[in-house]
């Protein structure tokens, strides 16, 4: 289905990162050797590949190697100056203990964006055991999506516990494409 913006554009946002070493830099949650920031920046140029081979336009917030991380309230506004068709935020949860899966999809306000969620989060790792919730029931309060203009969505997938990421690199890649495969199926759909 069409939608009314001159291009198909998504705007994907790996949580946290940039580049290591560089002032600003925020792994977010860590196990072992691997980072939270690493880990998404893999998971979103696989998704960004799934999503350009069904004609979207993929824009990134950033790709880990320009400098420090940027400001969340700029991630919002560049998608949003983008006119995009949607702003999808990255990440993997913490570390639990003792392990446990946990995959799911925050949404911030407007119905655009609750639609998303609820087309995405079947597909995510556990299911139709992955959480659908509003941005308003996570630990925050709120997220930074929400300021995203509410008659587009804007969703935050958590895609599970870091400690159940692929491995790094081309070992990784066969379960990446896996995982994220049925949610740029689901992404294309509802957009």
């Amino acid at each position: 289905m069409s939608k009314p913006y001159r291009e198909r554009i998504i705007v994907l946002d790996p949580g946290h990162g940039s580049t290591r070493g560089v002032l600003g830099y925020d792994p977010g949650c860590t196990s072992g050797d691997r980072t939270e920031a690493d880990a998404n920046l893999e998971a979103v140029a696989t998704l960004k590949v799934l999503l350009v081979a069904r004609g979207f336009r993929v824009v990134l917030t950033h790709d880990g190697t320009d400098g420090p991380k940027p400001d969340l309230s700029w991630r919002v506004r560049m998608a949003a100056g983008l006119g995009a068709a949607a702003l999808i935020s990255v990440h993997w949860d913490q570390v639990f203990k003792p392990s446990r899966h946990r995959s799911g999809v925050y949404y911030a306000p407007g119905e655009p964006s609750r639609k998303l969620a609820q087309a995405v989060a079947p597909h995510m790792a556990q299911g139709d055991k992955s959480w659908c919730e509003a941005s308003t029931h996570s630990r925050f309060g709120g997220l930074y999506i929400d300021a995203f203009p509410d008659a587009r969505p804007a969703i935050l997938l958590e895609l599970d516990s870091l400690q159940h990421a692929p491995p790094t690199g081309t070992a990784g890649k066969v379960a990446r494409l896996a995982m994220l495969t049925p949610i740029a199926d689901a992404i294309a759909r509802a957009l």
